[in-house]
């Protein structure tokens, strides 16, 4: 045994790529594989120790040494993924011999591309880091094309040759360049914009256009319970998330209740003005009822079922309130006063109670309609036949593939059915017209891509150098949670090109958050059965934030995986704020009138500034949801609002993102803006247009949970989580039970 081990030591030196195959041979009554593995990391972790590089840790080293064979490695959050992607890359390059155009690392998108090859710059030219943190310092602020060829003269002056780093979309580019002026990476934004006017010409004659005014008058009035009749029966705990279902008001306004929607859009449809839930002083309390009408005095509130004790309590206390009001009176709904299997007894109870208080209006026209809400209807559905073709191209669909898909779908609604039909003969169009070519560009540059692999052409080019996939012997996949069918045929034609090619894909499936996009996390799922006899390892410690956090964010995925550790020894801070007890004082008040979410901010950021942490503020959507005494609710417009009551020199410290912008980002401190039954999870109203593509009210909760945990684990240092206990998000209620 002493000898076989010196042997292995002595291989590992020379051969380390042919050590499985030499214990294979000679070893297995000596060791066993679990031992050789130990005995590997341990060789990898004196190799870093002698070369004066960054010793990566455990779980990192037994990634980086099992180079022979396919790897899928589960990074959870904060646990240095790219770390050790590029530190594998150097292993290999430095110690084991393979040539840097043997690597080909698959990056989702262009700036995660950048970062690796600037890391596995800086650790193969260690000697001129300085040079390289100026330049790239230089370039922050300009990014682009730029920043590429900045790497590339580099390189090229120290006369380091580095492994291809690149998207998938790039990769595609340089195999089948298309004939269109589309660039290599610009290509998503150029497709919406070609895609847009082919959508625009198709619709241009009156009578498209008249269905699709059909279609959206419709699917604004439409009401949702009917579209997710078979939610609460449709999965297990099903019923907890019923508060999340989207209520949307024709005006646009999202609404709390079907019954709040069946009220704003007849006082929508006839004219009379209203705010929906206008602040009001009640004995110190903002009191914000269902609806005000603007012309006048009257206040609607919608009462649910009675019987509950505090229920009752605050239906009477309300009555009471608005008995005492000498200039307003109050109109009352009651839930059981409408049957929504009879929509026209429900707008006659409307039409009674209105007019017994002196307001009569008659209903508008279809036209009057429409030019209220047309131009935002026809936004809607642009972006979702976008998101709609979208999907089918990550699906790798054709036209026939989706007319089938459609002819056996069983639609839940006559709108569903008529935006199928029409997304269906688009597709058709698109896929024969020269005009749709330039639209389906960016995608179809992937299609003709794997086309020209099965043919048999395996080089591709670049201006940073040519290669051939032939010629590899690794393939790295980045953020690998986000593959989908289109992706999987792409490396599935390379595979086949190239039978030896060892495959090593990196991802967290607690961060599968794109699947809007088209990503399907059944490949990250079922690893092994895509692509044959593999090994699954994992990165579970977590650098970046204290333990508090981690174990907040393991609590919420509990079930669902492996969990993370902490490295973190400090427990850190969470603070789960409930806006709707928050008691701002005198001077907040009348700094900030109604607003309750600024004064709250202002309590907590200051304070974290004075110790040295960053701010971020983070929310599901580009809109703040709460009251704000300013008309900048959108994310940016509310960071200038916020930073306007902040001292000038440290203003530029607090930001603000969405929570999908900002996952593989970080800072000390993150305030959730939004744990919100209707933000986490969002359901939106559109999906219903994607069911014929697999999506479903089951994949939108399990998808935003995991968003949740993205927004959580930004943070290092203290999370702050803003929620309404009226409405609180049902993930948030798995972290506090």
């Amino acid at each position: 045994r002493g000898q076989y081990l010196e042997e292995v030591r002595h291989r590992m030196k020379w051969d380390f790529l042919g050590v499985n195959d030499f214990h294979s041979e000679f070893g297995n009554e000596v060791f066993s594989t679990s031992e050789l593995e130990e005995q590997k990391v341990e060789f990898v972790r004196s190799w870093f120790m002698e070369n004066g590089s960054t010793v990566p840790d455990d779980d990192q080293l037994a990634a980086i040494a099992s180079v022979d064979k396919n790897l899928q490695l589960v990074a959870r959050a904060g646990s240095g993924k790219t770390t050790t992607v590029v530190h594998r890359a150097l292993f290999l390059i430095k110690h084991c011999g393979v040539q840097p155009n043997e690597i080909l690392i698959l990056a989702f998108n262009r700036k995660a591309a950048r970062e690796v090859r600037i890391r596995i710059l800086s650790l193969l030219g260690e000697w001129i880091d300085d040079e390289i943190e100026e330049c790239i310092g230089e370039l922050n602020s300009t990014g682009g094309e730029r920043e590429d060829e900045a790497i590339d003269d580099l390189a090229y002056k120290y006369e380091i040759e580095l492994p291809f780093v690149m998207t998938f979309h790039a990769l595609g580019y340089a195999i089948a360049p298309p004939n269109e002026s589309l660039s290599e990476e610009g290509g998503e934004m150029e497709v919406n914009q070609s895609l847009s006017k082919v959508i625009d010409a198709k619709f241009q004659g009156s009578e498209a256009r008249a269905l699709i005014k059909k279609i959206m008058l419709c699917h604004f009035r439409e009401d949702r319970s009917r579209v997710f009749h078979d939610f609460r029966e449709s999965f297990k705990g099903g019923a907890r998330y019923c508060s999340s279902l989207p209520w949307e008001s024709m005006k646009g306004e999202k609404v709390k209740t079907p019954g709040e929607k069946v009220i704003a859009d007849y006082l929508f449809e006839h004219g009379i003005e209203y705010k929906y839930q206008r602040n009001f002083n009640w004995s110190g309390v903002n009191y914000r009822p269902d609806f005000t009408l603007t012309n006048s005095n009257l206040a609607i509130e919608l009462f649910g079922d009675s019987g509950d004790e505090n229920f009752d309590n605050m239906y009477r206390s309300k009555r009471a309130f608005w008995s005492a009001q000498t200039d307003w009176a109050l109109i009352e709904f009651h839930s059981d006063e409408f049957d929504y299997d009879d929509p026209e007894s429900i707008r006659s109870v409307i039409r009674g109670k209105l007019e017994a208080n002196g307001v009569f209006n008659s209903r508008q026209s279809e036209d009057s309609v429409w030019q209220l809400i047309g131009e935002r209807a026809e936004r809607r559905f642009k972006s979702a036949m976008f998101s709609f073709f979208e999907k089918c191209r990550q699906q790798r669909l054709s036209p026939s593939d989706l007319q089938n898909l459609v002819e056996s779908h069983d639609a839940v609604s006559s709108v569903e059915e008529w935006f199928l039909q029409i997304a269906s003969n688009l597709f058709i169009d698109l896929s024969e017209d020269d005009a749709g070519d330039v639209g389906r560009g960016f995608y179809n540059m992937l299609e003709k891509a794997i086309e020209a692999i099965d043919g048999g052409q395996t080089s591709f080019r670049r201006s940073s150098g040519s290669g051939n996939l032939n010629n590899l012997r690794y393939l790295f996949v980045d953020e690998f949670q986000d593959f989908s069918e289109l992706f999987y045929g792409l490396v599935k034609a390379i595979r086949e090109q190239n039978e030896d090619l060892n495959l090593f894909c990196v991802g967290d499936d607690w961060q599968a958050i794109n699947g809007y996009a088209g990503s399907d996390l059944s490949y990250f799922e079922n690893f092994s059965e895509c692509f044959g006899e593999s090994r699954k390892l994992y990165l579970a410690t977590n650098y970046r934030s204290a333990s508090s956090i981690v174990e907040a964010g393991n609590s919420l995925m509990e079930g669902l995986g492996k969990p993370a550790k902490s490295f973190k020894e400090d427990e850190g801070d969470i603070l789960v704020s409930y806006l709707d007890d928050f008691k701002p004082s005198v001077p907040e008040k009348g700094r900030h009138g109604y607003d309750l979410i600024t004064p709250a901010l202002l309590r907590l950021i200051p304070p974290a500034l004075a110790e040295g942490l960053d701010v971020v503020l983070l929310c599901r959507t580009n809109y703040v949801p709460w009251s704000v005494n300013s008309d900048k609710k959108d994310l940016h417009g509310f960071l200038s609002h916020v930073r306007s009551f902040l001292p000038e020199e440290v203003k530029d410290r607090v930001s603000v993102s969405t929570s999908h912008k900002y996952k593989g980002l970080e800072k000390s401190m993150v305030v959730v803006l939004d744990a919100k039954a209707k933000s986490y999870p969002l359901i939106h109203s559109d999906a219903v247009f994607n069911r014929v593509l697999g999506d479903s009210p089951e994949k939108t909760i399990e998808e935003d949970r995991r968003l949740f945990h993205v927004a959580m684990t930004r943070a290092e240092e203290k999370l702050v989580i803003f929620t309404d206990g009226r409405e609180t998000s049902p993930f948030l209620e798995d972290l506090t039970d």
